[in-house]
């Protein structure tokens, strides 16, 4: 019995530890998703996004930068 508790515990943490990595989000996102393009960027940034990586199809000419139509901020404007 004390085995099948180790098990169980070690399978626990194992699940634990993946789902946190970044790659991890909890729904597919779309451009119209984001108020603008830097936070479109910054979400497909942080979720491992890159030219080879397309997180949730946001980058779609594979040029590492995601949402190209949407307007970009206030901020990169200035």
């Amino acid at each position: 019995m004390r085995f099948v508790t180790v098990v169980v515990a070690a399978l626990a943490l194992a699940g634990a530890a993946h789902a946190g990595g970044p790659t991890a989000h909890s729904a597919d996102k779309n451009s119209s998703d984001f108020s603008n393009q830097a936070e479109a960027q910054h979400y497909f940034d942080a979720n491992g996004g890159s030219p080879s990586n397309n997180v949730d199809g946001l980058d779609r000419d594979h040029d590492g930068t995601a949402c190209d139509s949407n307007p970009c901020s206030y901020a990169e404007a200035k």
